[in-house]
């Protein structure tokens, strides 16, 4: 027999002996790579938006809740906000775990959708998770706007 036939037979035994340790593992791999991807995601983000000066966008960024109360109230209607990356103004905030700017967003007019909850549901707070699944927003706004009275 020649060795290029053993080796194929050897390696043919191994990967019946250890095929699921090795798709487990390439799912854990898999895995992390993605959470990592996701953690850069918001530099990149904010990269893209100074690029196109999209200051609703740079504000959930920043998680400048008063920028971005002024300018909704300004406009009167919100909307779903998306970055240059793909991602809604309402998914930073929830990345960000910014409960005050996911209520003004919801509040003005972001429509929470599956992948928001399912970031929400990955926040582990459960003020955000309930506000994106019931689009109960108005006492986190009273909540912020007392908490702003108290610093003037």
């Amino acid at each position: 027999m020649s060795s290029t036939y053993e080796f194929h037979l050897q390696f043919q035994s191994f990967m019946e002996e250890y095929k699921w340790p090795i798709i487990i593992f390439m799912i854990i791999i898999f895995s992390v790579m993605k959470r990592i991807s996701k953690d850069k995601t918001i530099e990149n983000i904010m990269e893209q938006e100074k690029l196109l000066n999209n200051d609703i966008i740079l504000y959930v960024l920043n998680d400048n809740v008063e920028a971005i109360k002024n300018k909704l109230e300004q406009r009167g209607y919100g909307g779903n906000f998306i970055a240059r990356t793909g991602e809604s103004a309402l998914e930073i905030a929830i990345i960000n775990k910014n409960k005050y700017m996911i209520a003004y967003l919801i509040k003005y007019g972001a429509i929470p959708l599956p992948k928001d909850l399912k970031e929400a549901m990955a926040s582990n707070n459960t003020e955000i998770i309930e506000m994106i699944k019931t689009g109960k927003h108005l006492n986190v706004i009273k909540e912020y706007e007392l908490l702003t009275k108290k610093t003037i």
